[in-house]
């Protein structure tokens, strides 16, 4: 199976120069946690992801006002990231190698295309896959 037979194509896309306070609404809005981030010039390559995580961490956590604050300053990069053409289960390995839920997939100009989470896999491939995959991306980190 390949990443275009999986992936969710519908994902809104926010720029590095949108607010944190727009960006948490979307996220509200849409029943999300991640969204990727986008350069601000309409051509949809891919710069960042933003997570709820790194809204909270980053904004709240240092007290910045998310009407101003700009998700550039607090989103994630680089990313990483699978090909449409790529096979699923090299995406799968990425996932669990960087210990991330999430992977964002790009064509070969660096344009989103959708993304692939950890909830596809397992809407898609067996319980010993997913288990699989699941248990390397959860791994303990070293600070607990």
């Amino acid at each position: 199976m390949r990443c275009d037979e999986i992936m969710r194509k519908d994902i809104p896309l926010v720029t590095e120069d949108d607010s944190v306070e727009h960006v948490a609404g979307l996220m509200r809005d849409e029943n999300v946690g991640f969204l990727p981030v986008v350069r601000d010039d309409g051509s949809g390559r891919l710069v960042g992801v933003v997570s709820d995580r790194d809204i909270v961490i980053t904004a709240v956590a240092d007290n910045l006002d998310p009407r101003t604050t700009r998700v550039g300053h607090i989103m994630t990069a680089p990313v990483i990231t699978a090909t449409a053409d790529e096979e699923l289960e090299s995406a799968e390995d990425k996932m669990a190698t960087m210990e991330v839920r999430r992977i964002v997939v790009v064509d070969d100009k660096h344009v989103v295309l959708g993304v692939v989470s950890l909830h596809d896999v397992a809407q898609r491939e067996s319980e010993k896959k997913t288990g699989e995959v699941f248990r390397e991306v959860s791994r303990p980190s070293a600070r607990w």
